[in-house]
């Protein structure tokens, strides 16, 4: 079974290939969509590439694209400039030029940097994702955000940057950690409950069969979040409006991350904890039903994310986090709301005292 789906995007318009045990239909791939391409080069991390890599560099070869390889260490932490100047010198040292072929082979920090390395690198070469966690797959390599990391907050470094492909392959799914794949179900629940109630009943369906790695319902899993997230990248590409839903659970989420560090929570961890604090501040301003507010924390309980901030976190460190969310807005920090499932509102008319109340509730 094998799902596509393009994202429209004028010429940055690119192809999703969904499917199970298709690592090896990488290089044909890409020849089919980038003929003239010669060279390549995977970046990948010291986790994935010694799992994948081989059939990766070897559906490579095959279409003579002539692959190098670069590999960084496991963590968000390498997702900086000193790390993105390394790859560019194994790049040139490759003889990359601008027909050549940067593939990201990994999850959301190998494809945020790789796609930043190849967006800068001679002002932009194609780029490839193939992500390989489930976060990844259903996230951060759709939509063309690029980035690193600065000391002062997460991502502040970057650009929007398509891929020209994105391969994803559910069978990498065996082999990541448990814990990595339920923090990916929290973008993949937030997707429902941003734009579509009956995805969300789905997933309350078949939780379990999600759970369990069964393959057919990963690919309808993954084709329907892709789809969800194409819907808004195609309609505001550049986050000028409608994308900032996406964000959805992300201002306290993104905050938490800011205050432990990125040492405490998983991202989709920390996205879980936001959506609640989120869904609870629209009931407390009557925008949302308590019988809503419910269904999402029982999705969340039993695929075993956090539904609430620990009490050692203070809730004032962060909303002093949030005010220096880069998504602010004339000084004003934008919410997503629900008002039900499957429909959020934006605003900026929220009160803080009132987080914070819902916070240390």
């Amino acid at each position: 079974m094998q799902k596509k789906l393009t994202i429209y995007l004028k010429e940055r318009s690119y192809p999703i290939f969904i499917g199970d045990n298709f690592l090896h239909k990488l290089g044909e791939l890409i020849k089919n969509l980038i003929p003239k391409a010669r060279r390549s080069f995977v970046i990948s991390n010291t986790t994935v590439f010694p799992l994948y890599g081989e059939i990766v560099m070897k559906s490579l070869e095959d279409v003579d694209l002539n692959p190098g390889s670069g590999l960084i260490s496991d963590g968000e932490e390498y997702k900086s400039l000193d790390t993105a100047s390394n790859i560019y010198d194994q790049l040139i040292e490759h003889q990359m030029d601008r027909s050549s072929v940067v593939i990201s082979l990994g999850g959301g920090v190998v494809g945020d940097l790789a796609g930043f390395v190849a967006a800068t690198y001679m002002r932009g070469i194609p780029f490839v994702q193939v992500p390989t966690t489930l976060l990844a797959q259903v996230d951060s390599s759709i939509g063309g955000k690029v980035a690193v990391n600065h000391p002062a907050g997460k991502n502040l470094i970057g650009a929007f940057y398509q891929p020209r492909l994105v391969l994803i392959d559910v069978a990498t799914l065996k082999t990541l950690a448990r814990e990595e794949l339920i923090a990916g179900m929290a973008e993949i629940i937030k997707h429902g409950m941003i734009l579509d109630a009956d995805y969300f009943n789905w997933i309350e369906e078949n939780l379990d069969k999600i759970l369990n790695l069964d393959p057919s319902v990963l690919i309808q899993l993954i084709y329907g979040s892709c789809r969800i997230k194409g819907q808004v990248v195609e309609a505001d590409e550049k986050e000028e409006n409608l994308r900032a839903i996406l964000n959805f659970g992300h201002t306290v989420g993104h905050a938490l991350e800011v205050v432990t560090h990125y040492k405490r929570y998983r991202h989709g961890e920390a996205v879980a904890i936001g959506m609640v604090i989120a869904t609870r501040l629209a009931e407390y301003m009557g925008m949302i039903n308590e019988d809503n507010v419910k269904r999402l924390v029982q999705l969340l309980d039993r695929t075993s994310l956090p539904t609430q901030l620990p009490p050692d976190i203070s809730s004032t460190a962060i909303l002093e986090a949030i005010k220096q969310d880069k998504k602010s807005f004339q000084g004003k920090v934008r919410m997503i709301l629900p008002t039900a499932i499957g429909q959020v509102h934006i605003t900026d008319k929220w009160c803080e005292q009132d987080l914070i109340e819902i916070m240390e509730k």
